[in-house]
């Protein structure tokens, strides 16, 4: 019996609205867009099941899967990107440092900010603790089809769950593509099992 994969997916374009906190920001036409175009890939056939962080901009990108899936949208607070809550939003250059420090100093919190290392832990137990569950459903189901699961979340905790899969230190260079007119919006897929690397980033 095959468990399936998971599909980590990061959330895609947003507008950016410094005077609001960034987990209240939406996705911009464009992200939507991206994410309504990604919902007919056919990769996702076998998702059965959607979960997003509760932030505003992965929930609504989830929402363009679930609603051709049929699925309702699962949010999960722990999903949620490093808690940058202590400085807000940060000019692009502030942002940037402030980054370089984080990956750089893994068990040091820059200006308030979560640790590398206390969201590389948050991030890695919460999605075995999905993919659980949605194996006992399955057993539970006496389903025999694959099951995948589809998690719509952030780029920098993704990279983090990147680094752990690949049995490596907190790095950088993990993070997903950037660059270009579009921004946010890669994914990669992993076993749900967590016993293989994952797979490159690729853009939606």
């Amino acid at each position: 019996m095959s468990d399936g994969q998971v599909i980590f997916l990061t959330h895609a374009d947003v507008v950016i609205e410094p005077s609001k906190p960034p987990a209240e920001w939406s996705l911009s036409q464009k992200g939507r867009r991206r994410h309504q175009a990604f919902a007919g890939n056919s990769m996702l056939r076998n998702v059965s099941a959607v979960f997003s962080s509760e932030e505003l901009k992965a929930r609504q990108g989830a929402k363009c899967v679930a609603d051709v899936k049929g699925h309702a949208v699962s949010t999960v607070c722990e999903l949620g990107e490093c808690d940058r809550s202590s400085t807000g939003y940060l000019p692009k250059a502030e942002f940037h440092a402030a980054m370089l420090a984080f990956f750089e100093n893994t068990d040091v919190s820059c200006d308030g900010w979560e640790t590398a290392n206390s969201a590389m832990c948050r991030i890695v137990r919460i999605v075995r603790i999905v993919r659980i569950v949605r194996i006992v459903q399955k057993l539970q189901r006496q389903a025999t089809a694959p099951a995948d699961i589809l998690i719509v979340a952030h780029g920098t905790v993704g990279a983090l769950l990147r680094c752990h899969l690949l049995g490596i230190e907190v790095s950088q260079e993990q993070m997903q593509p950037s660059g270009g007119q579009e921004t946010g919006g890669h994914y990669f897929c992993f076993g749900s099992r967590m016993g293989q690397p994952p797979s490159d980033w690729v853009r939606i």
